[in-house]
């Protein structure tokens, strides 16, 4: 069987322009999210900016567009006063963090992992790590006003295409040297 791999576009809202004040306006809150992703993940971050690298190295109009995007990951995708049906990011890399960012008005919400037969409390201002790929998630319903998700993340497909190594998942020697070696050795 061929692998074959689609050119990596930038989407048309980005090409456009009419995504620049709201990109601009998420710089300090994409600062945190990349933060975040260095360091639970620090390969995946890694890969993330090598891929950014290499993007911003393809002939136009993609480098406009890459200088724009405050993100190591591939995508965001926003939700907007919208339930999430139970499902997987089949788009998604199995050893890849979704961070899943809500924001808003509203109380008694709650991210179900099917797979996992647990129900996470998710209001405003959470960031949760997920293997998308891996675990099937949703959000049913929730009460009060309004409520935003933007979800982050990793396409394997523009790893492809810009031959970046797929990271593996993460494991305890990524962290070991920033502990304490008498709890490294209880671990």
């Amino acid at each position: 069987m061929q692998n074959i791999t689609k050119p990596v576009v930038a989407s048309t809202v980005l090409r456009s322009g009419a995504a620049d004040e709201f990109l601009q306006a998420m710089f300090r809150t994409e600062q945190i999210m990349n933060a975040i992703n260095f360091l639970i993940a620090p390969e995946l971050y890694g890969a993330g900016q090598e891929t950014l690298q290499g993007l911003a190295m393809l002939p136009e109009p993609i480098p406009s567009s890459i200088r724009k995007w405050p993100s190591v990951a591939s995508g965001l995708a926003i939700v907007v006063n919208h339930t999430t049906r139970m499902h997987k990011d089949v788009n998604g890399m199995n050893a890849c963090y979704d961070l899943l960012m809500t924001a808003g008005e509203y109380d008694n919400c709650y991210l179900e992992l099917e797979d996992l037969n647990m129900k996470l409390r998710y209001l405003p201002g959470s960031v949760v790590a997920l293997c998308g790929r891996i675990f099937k998630h949703g959000v049913n319903d929730w009460t009060g006003g309004n409520r935003v998700c933007i979800a982050h993340y990793f396409r394997k497909n523009v790893f492809n295409c810009m031959k970046t190594k797929i990271p593996g998942y993460v494991e305890l020697s990524h962290f070991s040297k920033f502990m304490d070696p008498a709890y490294v050795l209880q671990v």
